[in-house]
């Protein structure tokens, strides 16, 4: 079974492909404004690998909370593959990667990005061995002191190191994860192989988490007024 996953969610742009347990590429690229060539840097990794994106049984896609752009970009090419060659779908909030990779660190992991307006945007998981992981809490708005208040017995863990100094200062005592860590794709794939095998999402409700979603669909309005 072959999985090809993307994520475009933060600034890290991540492609993964595994076969079963085997990792045939993953490539994580941290540039602003690189998901415009996320799909230049998947036809490389193909034919590198001599393969095709038939070749693959399914798709995974990080679906955000996150960048406008990058999301739109990656769910763009996602639903076009499903599309054309007829391949299932599953979709994974991002923060799901963050979280997996530290399972093992903590059986409660409260995961958050920035979310701009003075908030930040969060959600927790637990982890044991018998039911795996899962989602505790869905994304949700927050300040970032009441999220800490409210979850002080999990590991809090972000990708915006603009973040951490605020979260010693109003609890100097949280149990912050000391590296960033980024959403990426193969996280993703084996996320998606352990947990949501035969849980697809169908085309026609194939969304992105955006942060602010009826802004985001004005900007899409004006975005399809340009190209006519």
């Amino acid at each position: 079974m072959k999985l090809l996953g993307m994520d475009c969610s933060s600034l890290n742009i991540s492609l993964a492909a595994m076969d079963n347990d085997e990792v045939i590429f993953s490539l994580n690229r941290k540039r602003k404004k690189a998901a415009a060539k996320v799909i230049v840097w998947l036809e490389e990794l193909l034919k590198d690998k001599k393969l095709e994106v038939n070749d693959f049984d399914m798709f995974v896609i990080g679906a955000g909370p996150g960048s406008f752009t990058g999301l739109r970009i990656s769910f763009s090419i996602i639903k076009a593959f499903a599309f054309s060659l007829k391949k299932p779908v599953i979709s994974i909030g991002s923060f799901y990667s963050l979280a997996y990779k530290l399972r093992k660190k903590s059986s409660k992991i409260a995961v958050f990005c920035d979310a701009g307006r003075g908030l930040i945007y969060g959600a927790t998981f637990r982890f044991d061995e018998k039911e795996g992981l899962r989602k505790s809490r869905k994304e949700s708005f927050f300040k970032l002191e009441d999220f800490l208040r409210k979850f002080k017995d999990h590991m809090f863990v972000t990708y915006n190191y603009h973040l951490r100094d605020e979260v010693l200062f109003f609890e100097e005592k949280a149990r912050l994860w000391p590296k960033n860590i980024w959403p990426d794709a193969l996280s993703l794939c084996r996320v998606a192989k352990k947990y949501f095998l035969g849980k697809f999402t169908s085309l026609d409700r194939l969304q992105p988490l955006y942060i602010y979603p009826k802004e985001c669909q004005v900007r899409n309005l004006f975005i399809a007024k340009e190209k006519k």
